[in-house]
Order: structure tokens, then C-alpha cells, then sequence
């Protein structure tokens, strides 16, 4: 690079450091008369008596054009319009035409819905699905002819969609109850749960629980807040499987449900305090069996194969596994406004009932804190370790490039999961404050980083006056930096937090309600997969437009009010 101060020739520093410029009383347009990028770098030539060329090493940043929100939101609809247009098959409409080698059954993997199904339709294929979650899935994109289930949680699904039907008659009829450990401490629980149902089934409030949560309306579908309970005989830990709607799932963030209501009564009378558990089906069983819950809870069917290795209480519910079919009702009309009516149930269903947007609203603004925080403590972090490694003493110096070059290459769940196992478990707000931690520890390394990159991308000759000045005072060094190479860092710092909101899913490994959590919330809670994923993408792109303009501007008024 040409760092000459002859007479009739300019340096990097004349042509980018405008105040230099203008201390020379040299006019810039007399001064370049053609521009060429190429790979990245500055050409700059000099119509003059020497005509010399001066290149220097600066980055050329292009603004990007995002997608507007406008055109993703109208993309996303369409997606969901596609959905809900897709034709229902011909599927059998009585129980017993499933009973034919044409037909298949989707079952729920870890209940007995599989041995049912094929003692009862020894002809009809049984495939078998993960999760509860998956095989309706498979029923409504029609992948399978039914799904084989417990007939109260089918009569539940109905009571918020229209979307399935459930045939009349039992494949099987079955009782239902919370299963105990096989030991001395089960033996008691099951009798003392014996005596609350029976109690409660003599008293009629039995019945006002079935009314409750299994009748018509869907107001006042909350369970009691286990937190008051009295702990006067220990604590239970009770485990449940949060697919099973009425009996346990989860919502607004708490265990509720037709099941959750007999255990904390239960808890209540009996003076034992609550510890809920959210595992799956399996996992339940097994845990109940081994001693790592007291208590296993959500549409447990009794069997004599389970009686085996469990103590059961009295049948707090009868009913029976059926069948249910996709099929809406008729509604008439012309296609495009039964698609319209289809979309506009799609996102009632889904944001509309049981209290989910207001959930969905809280999932945002958790989002948006932990977005905020990381920033506000990660970037002082950073800015500080960097200073930290470039001017303390040799060994502090290389404490600092080793906790940046750590942080740097560890995912930010990881530590996540770290401090919040380690630490804050047993908090209220410990998913939150473990995610703030993590983030702030990781974006401080990003810049760090971002700093280091843009400090050493100053080109010398830009810097030939100043370049002690990384090793003098820190503000003159960073007063420099923005004049060299401020729009680049900005557009880097940009990049960083983009980087943060998107990293900022992974926060519901620890139960934070995020938004990505609460996606997930809703998917279980409403069976609604397509709504509330394209609202989550699309609420996720707008906060990140967002943050880019906000930020552009602001970065540009004050580059333009400082005279750059």
C-alpha cells in the first residue's frame, strides 16, 4: 500500500478520515474520479501528476435486503391455507368396518391402545406412533383410517375441534386410577386414595369433577395452585403425562386437569405436600416402579398385567378406548369460504380458547427480556474483556483469551443447562435467569470477537498516525476504531444479535416460556400444529426487522450528526 505523504499523492487516512481531509484543505471530489470494487477491496485512483494508485484493506459492506414481514406473513397464510384445504378419504363410519386387512389404526406408543386394537380387529393393520401427539397427526394429513384411544380423552379432543369424529361402542371398556409403587409407603397411599374416592363419590363431588372436565363448556378448565398445600406427612412426587387432555397436561405454565384435581385434593386431605413431574407415558411407569415417583397419574387404565407390578386406588373414572375418525361436519357454502371458516378455527383454536394467547403473549415478552438483558450486560462484558486482554498484566491477559475462547466454542444451552441444574432448579424464575446468564456470557464473547476482527481490519495505513493508540488510553483507541471502521462493527454488532433472538429458541430445555415453548405448549394443548408454528416464524422475523431498523437508524443518526 502506498503510505507516501509526498506532495501530489494521499494516503488511506486522507481519503477515509474525512476531518483529515478537510485539515489539509484538499477537496475530495478533485481528489477521486473513479471507484471499482473488487473482491472486497477499495481501487482508488488519483487523476493527477503522479497518477499512483492507493488500495487499502477496508471490508465494503452491502446492506441485505430482508423479506418484508408482509410478504412472509402472506406466504405463511397460503402455507395454512394449503393445510386446510387437503380432502378427507372415504374412512369407515361404523367400528366394525375397521375390522378389515384395507384399513389401518394409528396407536399411541407405551399404552395398551396396540394389544386392544388387535384383539378387537384382528384384520386392520396397527401402526404405531411415538407419541399421542404424532398419531392424531397422522389422522388428519391421512397417513392412517383411526386412531385407537381412551374414549374420554377422544370426547375431550372433540369438545375444542370439529375435525374429528368418534364412533360409537368400545373396542374395550376400562377403569381408571393412579397406580402406586409396590411397597410398604404404596400400600398405604393406595388405600388412603381408596377411602378419598370413595368419599368423594358418595358425596357427589366426584360427579361435579366429571361435569367439570368433561361437559360441554370450556370456562373455569384450571387446576388448584399445588403450592399451598400443607406439608405435614412429607411430600409425594407425583408424576404425570401431560398428553393425556382432561385427565394431565399443562396449561398457562401449571399441571391441570381431571387427574391433577384428585391428586392435590388428595395431597390436601391427607396433609402431603405436591412435587409434579411431567414425563412421558413410559417413563411414568417405569419411574412409578422403580421409587423415583411415589405417584403415577392421567388416564391409567387398569389391567391385570399392570396389577402385577402396581398398587391401584378405585377406579376414579370408567369409560373405555374407541375409535375416533377424521371428518368435520358439512358446513356448506362455497370452497373458499369454508376455507376461510377452516383458517379462522385454525387460530381460534389455537390462540383463542383456554386462555393460549395470553400465554403466547407471555412466551413474546420472555423472549424479548432475555433478548434485552443478554445485550445490555453481554456487550459491556465484552468490551471490558477485551480491554482486559490487550492491557492488563501477561497472565490476567491470558485468563481473558482463554474465557472468551471458551465461551466462543461451548453452546450457549450447554451453559444454560449448567447454571440452571446447578443453581436456580428449584427457582421460580431460574429457567429465566439461567438463559439471561448463558446468553450474556456467550454474547459478550461475540464481541469480544467482534472487536478483536474489526480492530485488526483498521488498515495501517489508516491507522499510521494512530496506531499506538491500542496501546495508550482505551477511549482514544475506541474513538479511532469508530473512525476507521464503525460502520462495519455496527453491521457485525447487528449480525450478533440476530444471531441472539434466533439462539434464544433453545431456552425451553430449561421450561422458560419462550416463545418457542409455548409453540409447543399450544401444539400439544390444541392439537393445532400449522397456526401457531407460522405466527411463532413470523412474530420471530418481525422482531428481527425490527431490530435492524431501530438499530440502523439510530447508528446512523449518530454517524451523520458526528460529521462522518
Amino acid at each position: 500500500m502506498h503510505r507516501g505523504g509526498e506532495r501530489g499523492s494521499i494516503t488511506g487516512s486522507d481519503i477515509i478520515n474525512k476531518r483529515y481531509i478537510n485539515e489539509r484543505n484538499v477537496n475530495e471530489h478533485d481528489i477521486i474520479n473513479e471507484r471499482d470494487v473488487i473482491n472486497e477491496r477499495i481501487i482508488i485512483s488519483r487523476n493527477g501528476a503522479r497518477g499512483e494508485d492507493c488500495t487499502m484493506s477496508r471490508r465494503v459492506t452491502f446492506r441485505r435486503k430482508a423479506l418484508p414481514p408482509i410478504l412472509t406473513a402472506l406466504l405463511a397464510l397460503m402455507c395454512v391455507l394449503a393445510a386446510c384445504g387437503k380432502k378427507s378419504g372415504g374412512a369407515p363410519e361404523k367400528l366394525e368396518d375397521f375390522n378389515d386387512a384395507s384399513v389401518t389404526i394409528g396407536v399411541a406408543d407405551g399404552y395398551i391402545f396396540e394389544d386392544a386394537a388387535k384383539r378387537a380387529m384382528p384384520e386392520a393393520q396397527v401402526r404405531v406412533y411415538d407419541t399421542r401427539d404424532s398419531v392424531y397427526r397422522a389422522l388428519l394429513i391421512g397417513e392412517i383410517d383411526g386412531v385407537a384411544d381412551d374414549e374420554p380423552i377422544i370426547r375431550a379432543i372433540l369438545r375444542d375441534s370439529d375435525m374429528f369424529t368418534l364412533l360409537d361402542g368400545y373396542l374395550e371398556a376400562s377403569d381408571y386410577s393412579f397406580i402406586f409403587g409396590q411397597n410398604e409407603k404404596g400400600l398405604r397411599l393406595s388405600d388412603e386414595y381408596s377411602e378419598y374416592v370413595a368419599r368423594m363419590k358418595g358425596s357427589g363431588q366426584l360427579e361435579k369433577l366429571d361435569e367439570k372436565w368433561f361437559g360441554g363448556g370450556t370456562d373455569n378448565k384450571i387446576s388448584a395452585d399445588a403450592g399451598d398445600l400443607p406439608n405435614l406427612n412429607g411430600t409425594l412426587r407425583i408424576a404425570y403425562d401431560s398428553s393425556n387432555i382432561p385427565f394431565a397436561y399443562d396449561s398457562a405454565g401449571r399441571p391441570t386437569g381431571y387427574d391433577i384435581d384428585l391428586a392435590i385434593g388428595f395431597c390436601r386431605e391427607y396433609g402431603y405436600a405436591a412435587e409434579f413431574h411431567n414425563v412421558n407415558f413410559a417413563e411414568m411407569l417405569e419411574g412409578v416402579h422403580n421409587g423415583t415417583y411415589d405417584v403415577g397419574c392421567g388416564a391409567i387404565t387398569i389391567t391385570p398385567e399392570r396389577e402385577q407390578m402396581y398398587y391401584f386406588g378405585m377406579a376414579d373414572y370408567s369409560g373405555g378406548i374407541s375409535i375416533c375418525t377424521a371428518g368435520a361436519s358439512d358446513r356448506g357454502g362455497s370452497a373458499d369460504a369454508g376455507y376461510r371458516a377452516e383458517l379462522m378455527n385454525h387460530f381460534k383454536r389455537a390462540f383463542f380458547e383456554e386462555g393460549r394467547l395470553k400465554l403466547f403473549l407471555r412466551g413474546i415478552g420472555t423472549t424479548l427480556l432475555i433478548v434485552l438483558l443478554a445485550v445490555l450486560l453481554g456487550t459491556p462484558f465484552g468490551v471490558i474483556l477485551y480491554i482486559v486482554s490487550r492491557r492488563a498484566g501477561f497472565i490476567i491477559r491470558g485468563i481473558a483469551k482463554g474465557v472468551q475462547w471458551v465461551l466462543r466454542r461451548i453452546p450457549p444451552i450447554m451453559i444454560i443447562m449448567l447454571v440452571f441444574y446447578r443453581f436456580y432448579r428449584d427457582l421460580g424464575k431460574g429457567a429465566v435467569i439461567s438463559a439471561v446468564i448463558g446468553f450474556t456470557l456467550t454474547f459478550g464473547a461475540e464481541v469480544y470477537r467482534l472487536l478483536e476482527i474489526n480492530a485488526a481490519a483498521a488498515d495501517e495505513g489508516m491507522l499510521e498516525r494512530d496506531y499506538r493508540l491500542e496501546y495508550i488510553e482505551t477511549p482514544e483507541f475506541f474513538q479511532a476504531l469508530k473512525w476507521y471502521e464503525g460502520p462495519d462493527t455496527a453491521e457485525d454488532y447487528f449480525e450478533r444479535i440476530i444471531d441472539l433472538i434466533k439462539g434464544t429458541s433453545v431456552v425451553g430445555y430449561v421450561a422458560a416460556y419462550d416463545m418457542t415453548k409455548v409453540f409447543d405448549t399450544i401444539r400439544l394443548d390444541s392439537y393445532e400444529v400449522t397456526a401457531p408454528l407460522i405466527v411463532t416464524i413470523i412474530v420471530y422475523a418481525a422482531i428481527i426487522q425490527c431490530v435492524i431498523v431501530l438499530m440502523r437508524r439510530a447508528i446512523r443518526s449518530r454517524w451523520m450528526a458526528e460529521g462522518h
